[in-house]
């Protein structure tokens, strides 16, 4: 499955990580889904410290369910 994501003045670092740890847990719930890409758009370079923020997501990944994220400016 594909989850894509873009920052904005309203939804920041904290927001959007709240709202894929929510979406990865619905996923893993799914039999037919195994993969979760999240692709998400930073225009406004809200996420301060982009590794940080994949390493944290990566964290509900397991050799079941594998979680890639993927953050572009």
């Amino acid at each position: 499955m594909i989850e894509v994501k873009m920052t904005r003045e309203k939804l920041g670092e904290k927001e959007l990580g709240d709202q894929l740890i929510i979406d990865i847990t619905r996923y893993k719930e799914r039999k037919d889904c195994t993969t979760l890409i999240c692709f998400i758009y930073d225009p406004l370079e809200k996420i301060v410290n982009p590794q940080g923020f994949i390493d944290d997501i990566l964290k509900n990944s397991n050799k079941n369910f594998k979680v890639l994220v993927f953050i572009t400016p």
